[in-house]
């Protein structure tokens, strides 16, 4: 069974009515997935927070996933603390799979998946790799099913800070049937970019 990776950046809108500087700061400001900017009124003063998502899934669905601590660059370093992390999820979640070792990841050729370190680690554990094409940046399942289906969940609600965004972006996922992401990744990424 394969695990495929990918990662999105969440951008979030952080509006500040400039008007009601007499309420307290907990209350004037909300976060909202960010859009565009059509939906901007006069008078608002805007801040934008960015969080990275990484996601591992097969399937069955979501096996694996966690956002990037603020300020924190995925370095061969930390992704090879995230292959761990992600190898005890799938001992407890896929036993089957890790027992007779019939799991296979998908990750691209970011320079981070390629590092030596990161190369030894997936041998001496005996990971499986599914090869990426050269030069195919855009064939990440979660860039056709997960991330839109996750945003299409989230889209219009207000959140009141950054760990809130967090915990509902987290809950997306486990929403979606588990029909529709057997549905997507046995249908491949041609029945979904009409190939």
């Amino acid at each position: 069974m394969k695990i495929y990776y990918n990662y999105r950046f969440y951008k979030y809108l952080w509006s500040l009515s400039q008007s009601d500087e007499s309420t307290s700061s907990s209350s004037k400001t909300k976060l909202n997935i960010f859009s565009s900017l059509t939906s901007l009124t006069e008078g608002m003063l805007i801040k934008f927070a960015k969080t990275m998502l990484l996601t591992f899934l097969d399937i069955r669905g979501i096996v694996h996933y966690e956002f990037v601590p603020t300020g924190q660059t995925v370095n061969q370093v930390y992704y090879l603390d995230v292959l761990k992390r992600l190898r005890e999820k799938v001992r407890r979640k896929r036993a089957e799979l890790f027992a007779n070792n019939s799991w296979i990841l998908h990750h691209d050729n970011a320079p981070v998946h390629t590092a030596l370190s990161v190369r030894e680690f997936v041998a001496t554990k005996q990971i499986t790799l599914l090869e990426h094409p050269a030069y195919s940046p855009d064939l990440a399942p979660s860039d056709f099913f997960l991330f839109p289906k996750t945003e299409e969940i989230l889209k219009g609600r207000h959140f009141d800070d950054i760990d809130d965004i967090r915990i509902n972006t987290k809950a997306a996922p486990k929403a979606i049937p588990q029909n529709q992401y057997q549905t997507f990744l046995k249908g491949g990424l041609g029945a979904v970019i009409g190939a």
